[in-house]
């Protein structure tokens, strides 16, 4: 093997205390100005070579910098913690409205379990929704069971943050409840007694030849039936008012039996 130069002079090599025999340079020099240079230490008779400690420094180095870099980019979320979401701000509105007149008092749920009554005339809102899908019901009591609706549940979608949704319930009335009967004195129909209903409808008549009086196509619920138009002559009634309550599709009899005066 050739002997090692620097610079065209020879290199002595270190020898090892145990054998006194010459190592190998674990790394070969380069030309001269290019290469690790050996450096003697003081009181050595050694030359030690400071390219495998370069090298690595190297890569220490290069690896803490990365590490800096990536602790400097983190400090700003560290230290704001993050901003928190901000709420959900999306909005249904909705008007139940039963032949033109806005229902207050109905009861409305969400999908997602929120619950409201309508109120001012019909009105309903929910708010503080997110984006999504929600399915809105109308329940089925006050006076709900006695309308018809298109539907009493109906599926919307507020489609972005923040956007306000509105749908409106609009029904009618059912009227399919009756109510009839007799104004008579001592047994004969009276003609021409006027017949007034006081409650969701307020319809008017008077009894025909027979004392018979007829009301069709009224709402459920409860109402006042009143009798007027006799003549001082006539008779006496005990009573000429009262409650008389109907369901859906329920017909009911309301006489009134007089006597004759004398």
């Amino acid at each position: 093997m050739a002997p090692l130069q620097w610079n065209g002079r020879p290199v002595p090599l270190p020898r090892s205390p145990r054998n006194n025999t010459t190592p190998t340079p674990s790394a070969p020099l380069m030309g001269a100005g290019n290469g690790p240079r050996p450096v003697r230490r003081a009181g050595a008779s050694c030359i030690y070579w400071r390219c495998g400690s370069a090298l690595a420094g190297g890569m220490k180095m290069k690896r803490l910098g990365i590490l800096l870099a990536a602790t400097l980019l983190t400090l700003p979320l560290a230290a704001c913690g993050g901003d928190p979401a901000a709420p959900p701000t999306g909005q249904i509105h909705g008007h139940v409205v039963i032949e033109g007149e806005g229902i207050d008092g109905i009861s409305v749920a969400l999908s997602n379990g929120a619950r409201t009554t309508t109120s001012g005339g019909g009105y309903f809102s929910f708010t503080g929704l997110e984006r999504g899908r929600y399915t809105i019901t109308l329940s089925r009591h006050l006076h709900v069971g006695d309308a018809i609706f298109g539907a009493i549940t109906a599926t919307v979608t507020i489609p972005r943050d923040g956007e306000t949704v509105t749908r409106n319930f609009i029904g009618s009335w059912i009227r399919t409840s009756s109510l009839t009967g007799t104004v008579t004195m001592d047994g004969q129909g009276l003609e021409g007694i006027a017949v007034a209903l006081a409650g969701p409808d307020e319809p008017q008549t008077t009894t025909d030849e027979d004392g018979r009086y007829e009301f069709n196509g009224l709402r459920a619920g409860d109402y006042t039936v009143e009798f007027s138009g006799f003549e001082d002559d006539v008779g006496t009634f005990s009573i000429t008012s009262g409650p008389v309550s109907l369901k859906v599709g329920e017909s009911k009899v309301w006489s009134l039996e007089g006597s004759s005066a004398g």
